[in-house]
């Protein structure tokens, strides 16, 4: 009996190690689709295709690439091939679902055909944000972005996502954070009366950013008055009440006034407009610190109901 179960056990590791060596076999027709993107995309040279059976035969080897030397040998390559190594680990990193790893290796758009176009298992949320429309605007927003949104969703921690929110704005992430994360739906929900007070305090809060090309315009128009120290605030500083109250949560930012960017714009606009230039520092200095003070008792108050870190 002893030695029947010691069978069993030696049975059983050999079935978890062909189980572990086969989730990594890729089909001769996937690899196939996976090299075609790459080479449309313009990643991989088209004479990659060449080498289309030593790739073949190094990613369904991985653990044992010495496996594939008599067929690189036979090619004229080596398995050390810089180019035929790249590919392998784009590859590998498709198969085994790190989409982080894709994007660093080569971009959104091979991201995206890799997820949405070559018929790999990406079931889930992420690949029902990668596929959707919300994708093309956050990789509007630029690759770090991306990068912050794909690693919030493979860690399912709220911390990641309130980075995400922080770089994204909860309206686009609230639409795609899973269900799985604990408390995103609670923090969407109260994220979502910060964003209503922000529209009390500024009804046109929400085309801020595409106003400020009017006011970079307005701020070489000459001397003319400057408008009122509110609708300033409401119409190019406002819309930031959010994304300070998710910085407060994701990095524990202490001061939530303006960045230097805003400061920079809000001195040369009141600068240009009939204030001297240490009157319009005095100005913004005075509307940042409003800002912090209307961000403050919001963020406490999220802080105070969830906590996450």
């Amino acid at each position: 009996m002893k030695e029947f179960r010691h069978f069993l056990v030696i049975c059983s590791t050999l079935i978890l190690l062909t189980v572990s060596q086969t989730s990594y076999a890729l089909s001769g027709s996937t690899v196939d689709k996976l090299l075609n993107i790459l080479v449309q995309t313009g990643v991989v040279d088209p004479a990659v295709n060449d080498a289309r059976n030593l790739i073949l035969c190094l990613v369904n080897n991985r653990s044992n690439p010495t496996n594939c030397i008599t067929q690189a040998e036979d090619q004229g390559l080596t398995i050390d091939d810089p180019a035929v190594k790249g590919v392998v680990e784009v590859i590998l990193a498709a198969n085994d679902k790190d989409w982080i790893k894709v994007l660093e290796i080569t971009g959104t758009d091979v991201l995206f055909q890799f997820v949405c176009k070559a018929g790999l298992s990406a079931a889930g949320p992420v690949k029902k944000f990668i596929c959707g429309g919300i994708f093309q605007q956050v990789v509007a927003k630029g690759k770090p972005v991306l990068h912050q949104v794909l690693v919030a969703f493979k860690s399912d921690s709220l911390n990641e996502w309130l980075k995400a929110i922080a770089l994204i704005g909860p309206n686009l992430a609230c639409e795609i954070i899973p269900d799985s994360v604990p408390g995103g739906s609670q923090l969407c929900g109260t994220l979502g009366q910060v964003i209503a007070k922000v529209g009390e305090l500024a009804g046109d809060a929400v085309d801020a950013v595409g106003d400020l090309a009017t006011s970079a315009y307005e701020a070489v128009d000459g001397q003319s008055p400057h408008m009122s120290y509110d609708a300033y605030f409401n119409r190019y500083i406002a819309y930031s009440i959010h994304s300070r109250v998710v910085e407060r949560l994701a990095y524990n930012r202490s001061f939530l006034g303006m960045d230097n960017g805003q400061r920079s714009t809000c001195i040369d606009y009141f600068d240009n407009h009939e204030q001297a230039r240490d009157t319009a520092r005095k100005t913004c200095d005075d509307l940042s610190k409003r800002l912090h003070n209307k961000v403050v008792p919001l963020a406490d108050v999220v802080t105070t109901i969830h906590n996450p870190i």
